[in-house]
């Protein structure tokens, strides 16, 4: 079973292509992402993972106290 666990800082944005490419080189089984965004660039991440046949789960717990 192959792991890719990534942070793509801030959401990927006008990476998210090449971002999606690294991804399907590497061929996870299972795959984590951090630091992305919800909104349109979210929305746009979802469909390209989905579009490589990768399903997904989001978790976002905020941090107690507010932050860092």
């Amino acid at each position: 079973m192959r792991l890719l666990a990534w942070n793509i800082r801030q959401g990927g944005g006008k990476r998210l292509p090449a971002i999606i490419s690294a991804i399907e080189r590497h061929e996870a089984d299972v795959l984590i992402i951090s630091e992305y965004r919800g909104g349109d660039s979210g929305e746009r991440l979802r469909a390209a993972l989905a579009a490589i046949g990768y399903m997904h789960a989001t978790a976002a717990a905020p941090p107690a106290g507010g932050g860092n």
